[in-house]
């Protein structure tokens, strides 16, 4: 896994070597007073924990990567390249489209995967549908599958 903080990389590789360092110099701290040093206890309780965060660090898979957010979008890299989700730019249909960015011939293409919104069917009598359109293939622009999960009439102020 790796996050980004302040413009500065974190793995969780990079992360667990360093709490092992840490229990390291705990460990130097220990046996410079073996059996007498006032915070023994809490160093030993230190350990464990430290050990138990790097167990758990070194079972998560380098190939996960957290995602970024940048404004009104979320992208998440996965092997077929860049997936995100971002927020539809009409307000007459607010939505969240989801898609995929990847590296092909002629360079980065970006490829519509689903859009979700909430569609004023009939705007004359305030009805509103939320649905999920899904386009199936690569070699057809349209939508491939449409589901309505709801609809409704709108309430009026």
């Amino acid at each position: 896994m790796r996050v980004t903080i302040n413009n500065e990389d974190f793995t969780s590789i990079g992360v667990s070597d360093y709490l092992e360092s840490m229990i390291d110099q705990i460990k130097t701290e220990i046996m410079k007073h073996p059996g007498a040093h006032p915070k023994f206890r809490l160093y030993e309780e230190e350990i464990v924990f430290l050990r138990a965060a790097v167990i758990m660090l070194r079972a998560i898979p380098d190939k996960i990567e957290a995602p970024t957010v940048a404004s009104d979008k979320i992208e998440v890299s996965t092997v077929f390249g860049t997936l995100f989700a971002q927020k539809s730019a009409d307000p007459n249909y607010p939505g969240i489209y989801l898609c995929l960015k990847k590296e092909g011939q002629g360079g980065e293409h970006e490829r519509q995967l689903a859009l979700s919104e909430a569609t004023p069917d009939h705007p004359q009598d305030g009805n509103t549908t939320l649905r999920l359109l899904v386009w199936g293939s690569e070699d057809i622009e349209d939508y491939t599958n449409a589901f309505t999960f709801y609809s409704a009439a709108q309430k009026s102020d």
